[in-house]
């Protein structure tokens, strides 16, 4: 049996408290259920309802390293909300949504080097708004949303960049909903919460697999809320916003740790909303937009994401490697780390083996584990490493 390594994702022990910080405004009118994607070091948002009730088709592009903001080309098509956004390779993609006339199944793709949109192959399933997206291994996933006036769809669709074709995969289980949240850690994604046909509010969440084409329930976030948006960063999820009913909107937001399965308190919001939006840069997330009962939102603010201890208390971070990995992997530790214990640990939190110090310095042995996901926790006189990976059997 043969093994490949992949997707990495390292997780730090967190040396500072995350918050949020204000930002220059959204320079477009105030709106919610904008879409939102980022180009690299940019994020771009555009469509959703104005202030006045008006569907848009403009976008603006947020450079986060200097805090402004700057025009982009608008979208070649009618003004619409509830669309869904995903990003592969520094190409931004827009799926979907409802232009008051019905729903859209179009697809649309936005290179910011020649600042063009491109429209790319439609849907072949049912026009539909307010689905949600997560990317896996450089392909967008598109899933549940509203098809028609009262009904819901909980279908899954893969789209390929390269190949400009969608494929159908195993629908989610349970209700379908709509105005869901979405986040990818690793192979899995993620869908929290939202609203099913009846227009009742759940909690309740969904793990997708793409390499078994698999779902499974998930700890339910802990409270009910549909127009919520999801990211993710540092190896964990991030649920943000939204409303427990048309009068009650929320500011509350919950980082998701897939290792114990747990919800956990994030920074709340300035002010509570549904429908806003936002991406990660850098492993920082830019969120802003939205609506509550008094008003719409063009605000725009930043989480500071912690500082791990690979940029302080080490010279250098561990590294896993080569990419791909056959059987083995070499493990590169800073030198004088003290190293008190390792263990490789499951997603379910299980411990499947523990490795002594002196293993660390020659080839991990990898061929007799399962593939799935799994993560080397190192414990050492300075804190904790923690480094996420994806074994994969192949013939």
């Amino acid at each position: 049996m043969r093994f490949i390594l992949l997707g990495l994702c390292a997780h730090f022990t967190l040396a500072q408290a995350q918050t949020w910080s204000q930002l220059a405004d959204f320079p477009g009118t105030a709106r919610d259920d904008a879409a939102a994607f980022s180009t690299g070091t940019s994020i771009c948002i555009g469509t959703g309802m104005e202030v006045g009730w008006g569907l848009t088709s403009d976008w603006s592009r947020y450079d986060a390293g200097n805090d402004t903001w700057h025009t982009m080309a608008a979208l070649p098509a009618s003004g619409r909300q509830y669309c869904t956004a995903f990003s592969v390779d520094g190409i931004g993609y827009l799926f979907g949504g409802t232009d008051g006339s019905g729903w859209l199944n179009e697809l649309w793709a936005y290179d910011p080097q020649p600042d063009a949109w491109q429209q790319r192959a439609s849907l072949p399933g049912t026009g539909r708004s307010g689905s949600v997206a997560f990317v896996i291994d450089g392909s967008g996933y598109v899933t549940n949303g509203r098809t028609g006036a009262s009904t819901l769809s909980n279908e899954l669709w893969r789209y390929d960049p390269a190949q400009d074709a969608w494929t159908a995969l195993a629908p989610m289980p349970g209700e379908a909903r709509q105005l869901a949240a979405a986040f990818a850690i690793g192979g899995h994604g993620y869908v929290v919460a939202g609203a099913n046909e009846q227009g009742a509010i759940t909690a309740t969440a969904w793990r997708y697999d793409a390499l078994s084409d698999e779902w499974d329930a998930i700890a339910d976030l802990p409270d009910a809320r549909f127009g919520a948006d999801g990211f993710s960063g540092g190896g964990k999820g991030l649920v943000i916003g939204g409303a427990a009913s048309l009068e009650l909107f929320l500011d509350a937001a919950y980082w998701y740790d897939p290792l114990l399965d747990e919800w956990s308190a994030a920074p709340a919001l300035a002010a509570a909303r549904k429908g806003g939006s936002g991406s990660v840069v850098d492993g920082d997330i830019y969120f802003g937009t939205g609506v509550n009962a008094t008003q719409r939102f063009k605000d725009w603010h930043k989480l500071t994401m912690p500082v791990g201890i690979d940029a302080h208390a080490l010279d250098t971070a561990p590294r896993l490697h080569p990419r791909p990995v056959t059987d083995v992997a070499m493990l590169d530790l800073p030198g004088g780390l003290r190293i008190h214990d390792a263990t490789i640990i499951d997603l379910q939190g299980r411990v499947v083996e523990r490795l002594v110090p002196q293993a660390l310095q020659r080839p991990i042995a990898l061929a007799h584990l399962r593939p799935g996901h799994y993560v080397l926790h190192i414990s050492h006189a300075e804190g904790a490493f923690r480094e996420r990976f994806l074994l994969i059997g192949t013939p």
